[in-house]
């Protein structure tokens, strides 16, 4: 899993009827590896707000906040935070193992924050070793299908 990516941003409002939201730097949405919509856990000023969806318009990328988010941030529009975003897909160490032993890691990183989370929620909901070997192979099977 990447490291938690850092920065700073002001909260912008094209009008007062639409969301409040903030530009993510393109270095920052570059460590996660993805050309559309993903998933990240988000941090402001210290404060969790939880599973925020960091999407694209054009070559832009954004974040939007909640107004119950800005209500506990105590912040308005035009204020600049100090933002912390990390993954939140965490994939079985089984699981990536076998990934870069089948040398299957380009294609892995090329899913989509969703499809990766699915993969390894449903390996690491298995019950027994058994049923947990079965599914990386499967899983494997239908990366190199990818290819």
């Amino acid at each position: 899993m990447a490291e938690p990516q850092r920065f700073t941003a002001p909260l912008l409002q094209l009008q007062s009827h639409l969301p409040v939201y903030l530009l993510v730097p393109p270095a920052v949405v570059a460590t996660f590896g993805s050309d559309q919509t993903f998933t990240v856990e988000a941090v402001v000023n210290g404060h969790s707000v939880g599973r925020r969806s960091i999407s694209r318009d054009g070559e832009q990328w954004f974040m939007v906040l909640t107004k119950k988010h800005m209500e506990v941030l105590n912040a308005a529009v035009g204020d600049t935070l100090n933002f912390e975003v990390r993954e939140t897909t965490q994939v079985p160490p089984d699981l990536q193992q076998q990934i870069a032993a089948a040398g299957l890691t380009d294609i892995w990183n090329s899913l989509t924050n969703a499809d990766r989370r699915s993969f390894s929620e449903h390996i690491f909901e298995a019950k027994r070793p058994a049923t947990r070997e079965t599914r990386i192979a499967r899983t494997i099977r239908r990366l190199r299908t990818k290819t």
